[in-house]
């Protein structure tokens, strides 16, 4: 389950990031080109990168990734995620979630095997 809420969270950045980018797009059509809207293009290109990386994340976990470490990929990306105004809000939120997932199994995983050993 954890591979498919990464890959969610990441199509919801990705949406994000077009929405950002169609709204600079038109703003620059009916007002002309600023040099402020380059701030607004990496608030567009930030979630677009995140959200390409937790597409990947998520196909790479299907792999069998470690889930710690995937865990610590979708809570970083989850904080920046709120921090870049990514993803409508649900999708950072499905990453920190999904990430808080995957740390406690894989922790749950390395207690239950050393109480077996």
């Amino acid at each position: 389950i954890g591979e498919w809420i990464c890959t969610i969270a990441g199509l919801l950045y990705i949406g994000g990031a077009a929405m950002t980018a169609l709204q600079i797009v038109r703003a620059a059509v009916l007002t002309g080109y600023d040099p402020g809207m380059i701030v607004t293009l990496v608030f567009a290109g930030v979630p677009l990168i995140l959200g390409i990386a937790m597409i990947r994340t998520g196909l790479q976990m299907m792999e069998s990734r470690s889930r710690r470490k995937s865990g610590i990929i979708l809570l970083i990306a989850g904080l920046l995620g709120l921090l870049f105004w990514a993803g409508l809000i649900i999708g950072p939120v499905l990453a920190i979630i999904g990430g808080v997932v995957l740390l406690v199994r894989s922790g749950l995983a390395g207690h239950s095997h050393q109480e077996h050993t």
